[in-house]
């Protein structure tokens, strides 16, 4: 996926500039609450439990 959306291969160690956080919203405000959550993360880790955004 993430070669989809950079538009070129990533190699283990090399980074990219965008996460798209994709979910179903009951309300505007909700939508919010998780950006706000996330916003100051910048690392991605991804193991057997599944992938968390890191700050």
């Amino acid at each position: 996926m993430i070669e989809e959306i950079h538009g070129k291969p990533v190699k283990a160690g090399e980074s990219f500039n965008v996460t798209h956080i994709v979910s179903f919203y009951d309300t505007i405000d909700d939508m919010h609450r998780v950006y706000d959550r996330y916003k100051s993360h910048t690392a991605l880790s991804a193991d057997s439990s599944g992938w968390r955004l890191l700050k």
